[in-house]
């Protein structure tokens, strides 16, 4: 699934707000507990939705993420159960 560049305004901070809810690598790495690196990757697998502005930089809906780790934590809760 891919979202549609026109809904990106440029963000000028990593801050999310109601009005801008894109957030940069750097603070979706926080909110996953990961480095960059996998969350790039994780984007680029399509495990993670993203998309890309025009100038190149990668951004994500908070939402998204937070969905995503809530699967992380599932699965990995599932893993120990099991």
């Amino acid at each position: 699934m891919s979202l549609e560049v026109a809904h990106c305004a440029p963000v000028e901070t990593t801050q999310t707000t109601p009005e801008t809810p894109w957030i940069g690598p750097e603070e979706a790495a926080a909110l996953l507990g990961v480095g960059t690196k996998l969350v790039r990757a994780w984007a680029d697998s399509g495990e993670l939705r993203g998309m890309r502005t025009p100038g190149g930089h990668r951004r994500f809906l908070r939402d998204d993420v937070v969905a995503f780790r809530d699967e992380l934590l599932d699965a990995h809760r599932q893993e120990r159960s099991a």
